[in-house]
């Protein structure tokens, strides 16, 4: 349990709570199908976080940091979608100062628990967070069960279970590995739930690259992970099976008819923005069209990043985006080269976010974005704190 003189000692706590509360206002928000005046809260947070990431910027960031590549080609990115927002729509509305003054609202959170674990361990707000998680899914689960009764045909719930995905290699961290199964099977349930396609091919590679990445070297070890893995995958197929059967939701039938049924429409939206790319003139091909250029062509999103920023901001933010992800990767690399106890955790971490940016949204709106820069400004910091404890990188 956590008490007062831990508070007192942890001079950053109030980031961990921060963070957490912004996800339960998300969440809440998916409770009650976007009734909630929660909305006013999460946005004063995000201001919080720009405001702290100036100050922390400025005071207490590491400039020889080892990671310091991933978080300025972040904030290069975030600089130039919000130079070129200003250039496409006119600032002339309190909304519009908004959203440009939060638009770095992800590099400050990135930034901000990159700093925090400098000083402090990784597992000292363990039990805050593993608890968050869990009271997340059931939020979830309770959405599901509102919009079941309800029988909506539309709901804003069914992509909230990615909140908890994204925190998802944090709490296999902090969770023994004799009890992972359950946030595994936890949040895989959901997934099924809500049908996610994309959320159910997450949890399987970071189910593998968890059980079968990193330590667990001796024969005992690796025999009682193949068999943890086995329990964890006749679980899960009994728990598709059987949901499939009641709710008549065909998840894996759906998987399987992917190319058929055209990725529920995806396919179509990325062949009409590939091609509306490719009719693109010179200004519109390196500088894009504007926020919202998307929706005004389809009339809603693209569900692939990639597609997204290149059609709205052009050539130049797209190229960031895929540098940025290759910095993570030669971090990831670096760390497995050291031997970092947590290099798996990183690399779930990037799988987690990556896939979301390739079949659903994550970049372009300051939501699962932010759970999942939570979790990798943590494992940076972490890292850079143990490559110059004990490495020296060349």
């Amino acid at each position: 349990m956590v008490s007062f003189s831990f508070f007192r000692k942890h001079r950053y706590w109030y980031l961990y709570f921060l963070i957490i509360a912004f996800l339960f206002l998300k969440m809440i928000r998916g409770v009650y199908g976007g009734e909630s005046s929660g909305g006013g809260v999460w946005n004063i947070i995000q201001v919080l976080f720009v405001l702290l990431g100036v100050v922390f910027f400025f005071s207490k960031y590491n400039r020889n940091s080892r990671s310091i590549n991933v978080f300025f080609v972040f904030s290069i990115w975030q600089m130039i979608v919000s130079l070129l927002n200003m250039i496409y729509s006119p600032i002339d509305s309190l909304s519009s100062w908004f959203y440009l003054f939060t638009s770095p609202c992800a590099p400050s959170v990135l930034l901000l628990f990159y700093c925090v674990t400098q000083k402090y361990d990784i597992h000292d707000f363990a039990f805050l967070i593993k608890t968050s998680y869990y009271v997340l899914i059931l939020m979830f689960y309770y959405s599901m069960a509102r919009h079941r009764i309800a029988a909506a045909d539309e709901y804003i719930a069914f992509s909230d279970i990615y909140y908890p995905l994204c925190l998802l290699p944090l709490v296999l961290l902090l969770t023994k590995t004799k009890r992972t199964v359950f946030p595994l099977l936890a949040v895989m349930l959901g997934i099924i739930v809500s049908g996610k396609r994309g959320g159910l091919v997450i949890v399987a590679i970071v189910a593998f690259v968890y059980y079968f990445f990193g330590e667990n070297k001796r024969k005992s070890n690796k025999i009682f992970v193949l068999l943890l893995f086995s329990v964890l995958v006749v679980i899960s197929s009994l728990l598709i099976n059987y949901i499939d059967s009641v709710y008549g939701l065909h998840t894996i039938d759906r998987m399987m008819h992917s190319k058929e049924d055209g990725g529920s429409g995806r396919f179509s939206r990325w062949d009409i923005l590939l091609s509306a790319i490719g009719k693109s003139d010179l200004w519109e091909l390196i500088f894009g069209r504007g926020f919202g250029a998307v929706y005004g062509l389809i009339g809603g999103r693209a569900h692939n990043d990639f597609i997204e920023i290149f059609y709205n901001f052009g050539l130049i933010t797209v190229v960031l985006y895929v540098v940025f992800y290759l910095r993570l990767f030669v971090v990831n690399f670096k760390q497995y080269r050291c031997h970092y106890p947590y290099a798996k955790y990183m690399t779930c971490s990037i799988i987690v976010s990556l896939v979301l940016a390739m079949v659903s949204f994550f970049i372009v709106e300051p939501t699962y974005v932010l759970a999942s820069m939570f979790v990798t400004g943590l494992l940076l910091g972490d890292w850079n704190k143990f490559s110059n404890n004990s490495y020296q990188i060349n």
